[in-house]
């Protein structure tokens, strides 16, 4: 029975000749010297033997095999016989191919999401550096209008540490008011959350920090889209123009001071403009002066009050440069 059992396993007929040769010969090629010298170092020194190999059978077929057994010697350490058994482990090795094939695909997956997260870790790092290196103050919100991201900026502004205000609606972080009513005033990230649009903050925004600190801002917002165009978040970028609005305040100030002053001195005052001699503005006192209202000068040719002017132009001598 174990010898017909062989021979089947091996893919002989029952009426062929069988031999170790022949049976080697059934062998895959890339299998057949291993076997043999399995085979050949338990004839020198006797003992047991163990070898898995593939038969290629006569139809084609690829059969794995495993074989063990041991080699008897004789007193005068001869092999004199050579015993043992085979048995079929086809199953037993596609399952470790199959299951070896897996393990190639999760090492594979497992490099790419490696690779994945090396790549996702220095673009992270690239934009850290990117937003503590720029000027303005920066937060970014999820879908939902929750804190995500604040740049060094944003946390002096704000008052909030990146640690502080991450998972807070942002309406906590960035606490705005209208500078004249003192009233509430609309955060832009709602708008560019539901839109999708690009939103700007009104004239005289006051940002309120955390610790109850003032200043003017300016900012826009606009929206975070994944690969497929939807909003998943926002992201505001706002300045401090406290001392911006402070030299314009200034300066208005100044020019109303000046505009005051031209309207109460005794003597008449026109400015012109340098080239063309063009009236631009005009006191009361040269209003009564000269006949005229400052609505009926202003962009007039100053030659309009001194017609000396005109004939002095053909000689040459009409450009304020002449006067000056």
């Amino acid at each position: 029975t174990t010898l017909f059992r062989s021979r089947e396993l091996f893919g002989f007929a029952p009426t062929e000749t069988l031999d170790l040769e022949r049976m080697l010969m059934r062998l895959h090629p890339d299998d057949r010297d291993a076997t043999r010298q399995a085979l050949a170092k338990a004839a020198a020194d006797g003992g047991e033997y163990a070898s898995e190999f593939r038969l290629m059978l006569p139809d084609g077929r690829i059969r794995w095999i495993a074989a063990q057994g041991r080699v008897d010697l004789d007193t005068r350490h001869r092999p004199i016989r050579m015993r043992g058994a085979c048995s079929d482990c086809t199953a037993r090795k596609q399952a470790e191919a199959e299951r070896q094939h897996l393990l190639d695909i999760q090492e594979e997956t497992h490099k790419q999401l490696q690779q994945t997260n090396l790549t996702l870790q220095v673009s992270e790092e690239k934009l850290a550096v990117t937003l503590n290196s720029i000027g303005d103050a920066v937060i970014a919100t999820d879908a939902a209008a929750r804190v995500t991201l604040l740049n060094p900026q944003a946390e002096q502004l704000t008052g909030w540490t990146q640690a502080q205000a991450a998972g807070h609606p942002v309406d906590e972080i960035f606490h705005i008011i209208n500078k004249e009513t003192r009233h509430p005033a609309t955060i832009p990230v709602l708008e560019t959350l539901a839109h999708g649009t690009i939103q700007g903050l009104a004239n005289h925004t006051v940002l309120i920090a955390r610790k109850g600190s003032e200043c003017d801002i300016a900012d826009s917002c606009a929206p975070i889209r994944d690969r497929d165009n939807k909003v998943i978040g926002a992201v505001l970028v706002f300045r401090d123009v406290t001392g911006e609005y402070a030299v314009q305040q200034t300066l208005r100030d100044s020019a109303a001071l000046i505009q005051t002053i031209l309207n109460t001195v005794a003597d008449g005052i026109i400015t012109l403009h340098s080239s063309g001699g063009m009236v631009e503005t005009v006191n009361p006192a040269a209003e009564r002066m000269f006949g005229y209202t400052a609505a009926e000068l202003i962009g007039q040719k100053f030659s309009l009050l001194i017609p000396e002017l005109d004939r002095d132009k053909h000689n040459g001598n009409g450009s304020l440069e002449y006067y000056s």
